[in-house]
This record gives C-alpha cells, sequence and structure tokens, in this order.
C-alpha cells in the first residue's frame, strides 16, 4: 500500500496506527515523529504539489480541514481515492482516528488508541476536580488574536479551566475589551506552526492587552501548537500540559 498524507495529524495517527513504512509523501509541517521528516515533500498546507502526488500512485491519500477542500477537488479530478477528515470536537478527532484505521485495516488498532486518549483524558479530569477552576484565555492566532475554539475549550475543561470560547465554537477573532471582561487567570499562547517560538514578553507588552491583570503580571504561557492544534493523539500531552500550568497557578494562589 502506497499513502500519501497531507495534514500532519493524519501523519501523527497513520504512524500512530503503524503505517509509517506505507507513507510515501508527507507535507513539510509534517515533523512528528521524527521519520516523518525524511518523508519526500509535497508543499506545505495550501500549496500541494498536486504533480507530485499524481507520480507518488498512492493508493490512499488522506487530507484534513476545509480548507483543503480545493486540494481535494483537484486530487478527485485526477482519479486519486482521498480520505478527507475535518474534526471540530474530540469526538470527532476520535471518529476521524477509526475512520483512518477503517480505510488502512488497522480499526482494531485504531479503536485501542481512541480508547488510550480518553482513559488518559479521564485521568486527568479526574485529578483536575480538586483544583480551583481558572479561567483561561488561550489564543491559536495573534494576527490578528484569534482565541483557540474546536477542541481546545474540551481539552481546557478536562484539564479543570474556564475557557473564554465556548465548546463548540470554531476558532475566531477577539477583542481586547472582551477579553478583559472575561479577565483570565492566565493566558496560554499557542500559535499556528509556531511550535514554542512565540515571544511572551512582546505579548505581555501589547497595547491595551498589558491592562489586562494576566498579561499585566505575566501569566502567559505557551504550549507547543502541535499538541493543541493537531487534532491527533498528542492532544492528550496538551491536556497534561495545560493541566501542569494550572497546578503551578492555583499553587501560586493558594500560598498568595
Amino acid at each position: 500500500m502506497k499513502i500519501v498524507s497531507l495534514a500532519p495529524s493524519n501523519t501523527e495517527i497513520l504512524f500512530a496506527l503503524g503505517m509509517g513504512k506505507y507513507i510515501e509523501a508527507v507535507t513539510r509541517f509534517c515533523d512528528y515523529p521524527d521519520d516523518a521528516k525524511f518523508k519526500k515533500k509535497v508543499g506545505g498546507w495550501l500549496d500541494i504539489r498536486t504533480e507530485i502526488v499524481e507520480k507518488a500512485r498512492p493508493d490512499l491519500v488522506f487530507t484534513s480541514n476545509y480548507l483543503q477542500s480545493e486540494i481535494v477537488e483537484r486530487l478527485h479530478k485526477a482519479k486519486l481515492k482521498v480520505i478527507h477528515v475535518d474534526p471540530r470536537s474530540l469526538d470527532e478527532v476520535y471518529e476521524s482516528i477509526l475512520t483512518i484505521g477503517d480505510a488502512v485495516g488497522k480499526s482494531e488498532r485504531a479503536a485501542g488508541l481512541v480508547d488510550e486518549m480518553k482513559r488518559r483524558l479521564n485521568s486527568i479530569a479526574e485529578k483536575s476536580r480538586k483544583r480551583q477552576k481558572l479561567r483561561v484565555y488561550c489564543e491559536e492566532w495573534h494576527k490578528p488574536p484569534t482565541v483557540s475554539g474546536n477542541w481546545v475549550p474540551e481539552l481546557l475543561e478536562i484539564s479543570g479551566a474556564v475557557s473564554y470560547c465556548a465548546k463548540g465554537k470554531k476558532s475566531y477573532e477577539v477583542e481586547v475589551d472582551q477579553i478583559a471582561k472575561f479577565n483570565p487567570h492566565l493566558a496560554i499562547i499557542s500559535w499556528c506552526g509556531f511550535g514554542r517560538r512565540m515571544d511572551l514578553k512582546k505579548v505581555a507588552m501589547r497595547p491595551l492587552w498589558n491592562k489586562i491583570p494576566a498579561f499585566k503580571n505575566n501569566r502567559i504561557f505557551a504550549i507547543d501548537d502541535s499538541f493543541l492544534n493537531r487534532p491527533g493523539p498528542r492532544l492528550v500531552e496538551g491536556a497534561r500540559q495545560i493541566s501542569a500550568i494550572l497546578d503551578k497557578i492555583s499553587s501560586s494562589h493558594n500560598n498568595a
């Protein structure tokens, strides 16, 4: 079987299902696990070179997100079999893993992967119930400031936080006065494609934002976006890191 994966989340899922050796090509953003870095590259998120995909003659091409709809159309015209997933919630993330597992003949392993994710998230949720609930603003992008939506509010809730963005909403642009009114105890910055390369000092000094206590007092934390913005198995690690941050802030509040 020959596979081309055009989304980092799908690449991670395929490797987790033991299908890494069948992957012929990926995007330049597919950087996990390490073996993915050595696969042939066919472009980025939206600038896919479909001629390279066609040349690979894959049995399956995996895509993700509505932003790749035009790419999916081009691949269909090239008579390629495309498996498209577009999760917007944790349940849909689980469903996408099962869909990918079914497509590559790894249904049982996919079900096991989903069960393990649920087990670990339930464990995080259980521990978080003992802690004070803190208000959290989680930012997915900075130009303009955009709150993290989709499955991220669920991860925040599991971790024991009150999310600015409600469950079931997509990511959307925000105004500083809205965040000031919410008055978060802390902010988590996880910009798409930045990893951990965010300058939190500059974030803290943004005009008007620097009047919000969480920003003024540097209660701003970075989480590698691959743990929050990729709908795959490592969302569990994202929830664990959120929970660890909340433990730290909650402890400082209790000792104040």
